[in-house]
């Protein structure tokens, strides 16, 4: 007997349990304002029931969006890999398709040209040297290089530079 949720059902009962969640807290702060409030003031919260009445509402919203599946744009990153995939397409003449730049190559990307090492830049993405290095050399492989100055180089040809 196969145990597992497919995914989309795994989805949607971890979307029904942490609306739920969240729904249930803010009914739960309504319910027991004037506890709640008493705590805030008790933690130096200026205004603490307008404060707790403030934060069950964002629950309750936050709880009937999660519910409803609605998903805010939570950044540029997905604008700027599509831009990224615009202009290396039309300098080669052809859709790069699987060889698309991941999420985390483009995060390595605009360290490429600064005089940091693999380790430095491992510190300041909070990832290991190793991780670094292989999604440097899947970036290598994805420009058609084989070492960082020619990465550098490929980069001002394809007018990368400015797309992090």
């Amino acid at each position: 007997m196969n145990s597992k949720l497919p995914v989309g059902a795994s989805f949607l009962l971890g979307r029904l349990l942490a609306g739920g969640l969240y729904l249930s807290a803010g009914i739960q702060n309504l319910l027991n304002l004037e506890g709640q409030a008493a705590y805030a003031a008790s933690k130096g919260v200026p205004l603490a029931t307008p404060a707790v009445v403030a934060a069950s509402l964002l629950l309750l919203v936050g709880g009937a969006s999660i519910l409803a599946g609605f998903r805010p744009h939570l950044g540029v990153l997905p604008d700027q890999a599509a831009l990224l995939r615009k202009r290396v397409d039309a300098m080669t003449g052809r859709a790069i398709g699987a060889s698309a730049l991941t999420t985390a190559e483009l995060r390595i990307l605009p360290l490429l040209p600064t005089h940091l090492s693999f380790p430095q830049m491992g510190e300041r993405l909070h990832v290991s040297r190793n991780t670094v290095k292989s999604h440097v050399l899947s970036i290598y492989r994805k420009l058609g290089v084989s070492s960082r100055t020619e990465a550098i180089d490929r980069m001002d040809v394809l007018g990368l530079h400015g797309a992090s």
